[in-house]
């Protein structure tokens, strides 16, 4: 049919519904978001100890208790004691490898350098004529990375000093650390030549009331074969005994084989000596 202009007659749209797919689309993916995000929460409040949630049916949701990682740090033996640290509780390929012993100026920088070659990050147990000595070789291992803890007493056994003996030569060698390291550096291990110091409790007490967190021993002294060596040991190396070509080649070995050289601090977890700056 046509109207008399020529045109065709256009058909009424009375009776047909138009549908907005656009809109209905929008609907649904707002309604399944909402699901998501409230079966979400629900699941996540289910996790914590001792709360539960049902679903739609009734069914309660499982509560999931996390399992937590072993501390690294092993545990003091008895109260009143501070840790002795041989190992640290890990199946990581990583070892702290710790100085002792004197060397030149010549040898400390040639064992500088060979440690950043080898990504090594070393902790040296020093004394007091050593510090004294040596300080700016401590102050550029610490600007290095490195870490710089107490040696002990080099004159007289700890377990022989009264508290008053122990207190002058902990606080003379907190003197001399804050003088060469900075007013900020704090003390956190002991390592003495005598194992009995492990078992005298003025000691540790003494140790504790300075900032002291550990004694630190070792699982490993002068290593002679890579076999011997597991994650998480203290290797120590003494420079009396072996020169630091052998201790440059125990990092390179170690390095080689997929050992992260670690500091104390860093393997059983504490923060470094020297406070962070913020944004350093």
């Amino acid at each position: 049919m046509q109207y008399g202009n020529g045109r065709p007659e256009r058909p009424s749209g009375r009776g047909r519904v138009r549908i907005n797919y656009g809109t209905w689309l929008l609907i649904i993916l707002i309604g399944v978001f909402a699901y998501l995000i409230i079966r979400y929460i629900v699941q996540d409040r289910a996790r914590e100890p001792g709360f539960e949630v049902k679903d739609v049916y009734g069914n309660p949701y499982v509560s999931v208790t996390p399992t937590l990682e072993p501390a690294k740090r092993p545990e003091a033996e008895r109260a009143g004691l501070l840790p002795v640290f041989y190992s640290a509780n890990t199946s990581e390929m990583q070892v702290a490898l710790t100085v002792q012993g004197s060397a030149t100026d010549a040898q400390m920088e040639a064992l500088l350098e060979a440690s950043m070659e080898y990504g090594a990050k070393l902790t040296f147990f020093i004394d007091a004529q050593q510090l004294t000595r040596q300080r700016s070789i401590w102050a550029t291992a610490l600007l290095m990375g490195h870490e710089i803890e107490c040696r002990g007493f080099t004159e007289k056994r700890a377990a022989s000093l009264s508290a008053e003996e122990l207190d002058a030569e902990l606080e003379g060698f907190d003197a001399l650390i804050r003088a060469g390291l900075g007013e900020a550096y704090s003390v956190h291990f002991m390592r003495t030549d005598d194992l009995g110091d492990d078992e005298y409790e003025t000691l540790h007490q003494h140790l504790a009331s300075h900032g002291y967190k550990a004694i630190v021993r070792w699982a490993l002294h002068n290593p002679s074969h890579f076999e011997q060596v597991a994650p998480g040991q203290v290797i120590c190396v003494d420079l009396k005994s072996w020169d630091v070509k052998q201790l440059t080649s125990v990092m390179r070995v170690l390095s080689e084989n997929g050992y992260a050289l670690l500091t104390c601090n860093e393997l059983f977890d504490y923060e470094p000596n020297m406070p962070q700056e913020e944004g350093g």
